[in-house]
Parts: structure tokens; C-alpha cells; sequence
């Protein structure tokens, strides 16, 4: 695992199961083989274990200091996170919060065993949370920009442990637009609120990829080129023209060509 660097994992199984669900898929898995074949399902079970041991004792933590707060709507807030984390150790997140919090965690987990790692299609995995959100009005495009943003800061905890060519460089990314299985582009409102998230940061991770081709409105180019000004070194672009007969030409079914993503 130490050298399984620049790899993009399948974040939306554990968005859609949690890591209980994950913990259970595991455990059925491992009952399907003989004995032979466990080390590695053993090793999987240890370590999603040891990941919902540990958000479960960070709710308690939290829970603790929202007791001992004299601050009231710090309070709130501490007291508001530890039930989030307890949900969060083993079900699957419900809302456009709860999955932010969910992929903090895991952008602050595998930094333990990776470097390199990338967040995939985000805006495509976290659009269903808001826009239900949005319509629900349990959040707004600048709440969720926040949120946003702290997920963003997230991915450079630490970064003085983990140094790359420069601070806080630590090869981690996203991808962002692109076109769907029907060619239909999927830039949305939430990619806008990354590439503003970034922008307003300016932090080196996590690094900005965008999907593009001979469709993609020019409005996606002038949003990437603000981000350029900034001087960051990204984003990056990545053209669908071009990658999606490569992937499918080396043997990639379309549909899992059409998610690929960058590291």
C-alpha cells in the first residue's frame, strides 16, 4: 500500500454504502472464499474497522468538548459534528453536509497510506446532495461554498509532513466536467463552487483537472482561465475528444471510460 501512489479509488461506493455497508460487502465477500483466500478480505475488514473505531472515538471527543464548551454556539457546533461523526462511522451520508464531511475524512485518511491519491468526478458524485439540499432549502450556494472550501483546507492538513516539490504540494486532485455516457456535458452549478473555492483559497491541493471537448461552452474556459491567473499551475485540461477512444481503444467498456478521472 506504501507504493500505490496516483490512483483514483471508487469514492462513490462509499458514499452510496457508508462504511458499514462497506464493512458488510466485505464480510460477505470473505464468506464466499475458502480459507485460502482470506488474508486480503482479513486485512480489508481490519482496516475499515479501525476507520470506524476512529471516527466513533473523534464523536466522543467531540461530544466531551461541546460539554465543556462556555462558548454557546461553539457548543452547538462541536455538538453538531459528534453527531454527525457517530453517523458517519458506519451509515452513508443523507445531505450536501454530511457527504462533505464524509469525503474530509477520507482526503485526511488515505494521506496516512498515499500520496497522489484523486477525488474523482466531484462535482458529479456530491450534485445529487445539493441540489436536494438546494431544493429543500437546508443549504445555499454560498453555505455550500464554505462547506466547500473546508473540505478544500482539509486536503492540506499536515502538509508540512507531507512535503512535495513545494509546501503543501502533495499530488492530490479532482476532476471536474466532462461529458456523460450520452455526451451530454456535466459542468454544473457545483463546478462552478469548486473552481471559486480554489480560487479563493489558492492552495496548491487540491489540484483542479477539467474535463473538456469540442462541446464544452466557452463559459467553462473563461471560469479555468480566472483560476490560471491565479498562478497556482492549474487547472489542468483534459480532453474527452481524445481520452474516451484511447480508453475504449486499450479495452475499457465505454460507460467506465466515460468516468475516468486524473491523478
Amino acid at each position: 500500500i506504501d507504493n500505490c501512489h496516483h490512483f483514483t479509488p471508487d469514492l462513490q461506493i462509499g458514499i452510496d454504502l457508508g462504511w458499514g455497508g462497506i464493512l458488510e460487502k466485505l464480510k460477505e465477500g470473505r464468506e464466499k472464499l475458502d480459507e485460502s483466500h482470506y488474508e486480503f478480505y482479513d486485512a480489508e475488514i481490519m482496516v475499515v474497522e479501525a476507520i470506524i473505531a476512529f471516527l466513533e472515538r473523534m464523536a466522543d471527543e467531540l461530544d466531551k468538548l461541546s460539554e465543556i464548551e462556555r462558548n454557546p454556539q461553539l457548543a452547538d457546533n462541536l455538538k453538531e459534528m459528534a453527531v454527525m461523526n457517530k453517523k458517519l462511522a458506519t451509515k452513508k451520508p443523507d445531505t450536501f453536509k454530511e457527504v462533505v464531511q464524509w469525503m474530509c475524512w477520507f482526503s485526511m485518511l488515505s494521506r496516512t497510506y498515499n500520496r497522489g491519491s484523486a477525488g474523482g468526478q466531484l462535482d458529479e458524485m456530491l450534485k445529487p446532495f445539493y441540489e436536494k439540499d438546494i431544493k429543500d432549502g437546508i443549504c445555499t450556494p454560498e453555505t455550500a461554498l464554505e462547506l466547500l472550501e473546508d473540505f478544500f483546507l482539509s486536503f492540506n492538513k499536515d502538509s508540512d509532513i507531507y512535503i512535495g516539490v513545494q509546501q503543501g504540494d502533495n499530488g492530490q486532485s479532482m476532476m471536474l466536467g466532462g461529458m456523460d455516457e450520452n455526451g451530454n456535458e456535466v459542468f454544473n452549478e457545483l463546478s462552478k463552487l469548486c473552481l471559486k473555492a480554489s480560487n479563493n483559497l489558492l492552495l496548491i491541493d487540491p489540484k483542479i483537472n477539467l474535463r473538456v471537448n469540442k462541446n464544452t461552452p466557452i463559459e467553462v474556459y473563461e471560469l479555468g482561465t480566472d483560476l490560471t491567473k491565479a498562478g497556482l499551475g492549474f487547472p489542468q485540461y483534459s480532453n474527452d475528444d481524445v481520452a474516451l477512444p484511447a480508453l475504449t481503444e486499450l479495452g475499457y467498456d465505454y460507460e467506465d471510460a466515460v468516468n475516468y478521472g486524473m491523478a
